[in-house]
């Protein structure tokens, strides 16, 4: 068994953290490529863009002349097809029909 000599350890461990050098290169310039790829999404939908079709709780209530607490109602019970929940605030799609008041047996009134 022949021993390695000294220039050949050497090289050995150069080429290896070259490699690793490389590698590293090439995973930060990734990172970078995705935090790009991350932020151009970001700013191309601003958040009005993406909420510019929906209505707040109290706008809806003014439009169905019922009380906000009662929009509020109808969309944690599902009854407004397309309602999305942003922490404590209903997002009502600005189509959406009111739902019919099934408390009453003649719904013309209401």
């Amino acid at each position: 068994m022949e021993s390695a000599s000294k220039a050949e350890i050497l090289l050995f461990f150069n080429e290896f953290q070259h490699n690793a050098v490389n590698i590293s290169i090439i995973c930060m310039n990734l990172i970078a490529l995705f935090a790009v790829a991350i932020y151009n999404i970001y700013n191309s939908y601003s958040i009005k863009d993406i909420l510019m079709d929906y209505m707040t709780a109290k706008e809806a209530a003014e439009k169905w002349v019922i009380t906000p607490r009662r929009v509020q109602v109808l969309c944690s019970q599902g009854k407004i097809p397309g309602a999305v929940r942003f922490g404590v605030t209903w997002a009502i799609p600005k189509d959406a029909v009111k739902p019919k008041d099934r408390r009453y047996k003649n719904t013309d009134n209401h």
